[in-house]
């Protein structure tokens, strides 16, 4: 990174920008999004992380979008099957690795509660600000990388060493580098992207991982679309309204439009629909894939 400024290493690369605006660096305590970058870092051993984000999409589908019990729960079969897909780095250790990664975070919630207390007791809780003035101060692994990657692999996690390590510190916030001068170092309290986050703090806590999920799983689908604050809802926008969605007491609300249901008929018979709009009940998984195609839709026909 010979860049002067965060800028250098994502500029131009609209996935690489919506990546390093609104999660690199940001706190996360949500285990599926911690388990998620702990195995997208891993699959990038040797490998740029561009090259996996570009990616990452397809490794979501392909793996039950990481969800842990589901991940610890696949077949050699279902994994097999993965070696043939293009989407994916095919690489056998990695693939497997996923499984074998779920399977050890299973362990580390049983003894720790969660995923995310075991990662935060390596700091206490506390993130850790570098203050890098340029890119060259950075590390590439510090003294609990290495701690946090020798005691992941003795508890059976594979593709930790302590270089991904960092990476993966930085992935969910445990490590902030964006450097001092960074617009997106600390957000503003009226930024609209801290806004949403206020939107969403302001919801149960039980409901707040699931919010997080469909704001990333839209940001990932249409990262040309810009977030708003919309009718009091979080909201995508490209030249006009695009997607939004909220939370209620019982069900999280999507709100694509009636042409977007009408497209989407057949597989939203199971969810109640009710004027342009799709309820996912609180007490099933979430249809992710669903919700990214549906966005894609919606930022496809706005375009026409």
């Amino acid at each position: 990174m010979g860049n002067q400024n965060c800028r250098g290493w994502y500029e131009g690369d609209p996935i690489m920008e919506e990546y390093h605006d609104h999660e690199w660096c940001k706190i996360n305590h949500d285990d599926r999004f911690e388990f998620e970058m702990l195995c997208l870092e891993g699959a990038s051993v040797g490998l740029s992380w561009k090259t996996i984000m570009h990616k990452r999409e397809a490794y979501r589908k392909a793996f039950h979008y990481f969800d842990i019990d589901s991940c610890a729960a696949m077949t050699d079969q279902e994994l097999e099957k993965l070696l043939s897909d293009t989407g994916l780095i095919r690489n056998r250790s990695k693939i497997f690795s996923v499984r074998n990664n779920a399977q050890a975070v299973r362990k580390i919630q049983a003894e720790f509660g969660s995923l995310d207390a075991y990662i935060w007791s390596f700091t206490d809780g506390k993130q850790i600000d570098g203050g890098w003035t340029v890119p060259e101060e950075i590390p590439t692994k510090s003294d609990i990388s290495v701690k946090m990657s020798a005691d992941m692999k003795k508890r059976g996690i594979a593709f930790v060493g302590p270089v991904i390590t960092y990476s993966f510190l930085q992935a969910v916030g445990i490590v902030n580098d964006h450097l001092a001068g960074c617009e997106y170092r600390v957000a503003d309290a009226g930024t609209v992207g801290n806004v949403i986050d206020a939107y969403i703090r302001e919801q149960s806590k039980t409901i707040q991982p699931r919010l997080n999920y469909i704001r990333n799983t839209i940001r990932i689908a249409i990262p040309e679309a810009e977030e708003r604050i919309s009718w009091s809802m979080p909201t995508y926008w490209k030249g006009r309204n695009i997607i939004h969605f909220a939370a209620a007491k019982k069900h999280i609300g999507i709100y694509p439009g009636p042409e977007a249901i009408t497209a989407f008929t057949d597989r939203l018979k199971d969810y109640k629909t009710s004027k342009g709009a799709i309820q996912f009940p609180n007490n099933r998984d979430l249809p992710l894939e669903l919700v990214s195609e549906i966005a894609r839709w919606c930022f496809m026909r706005n375009k026409k």
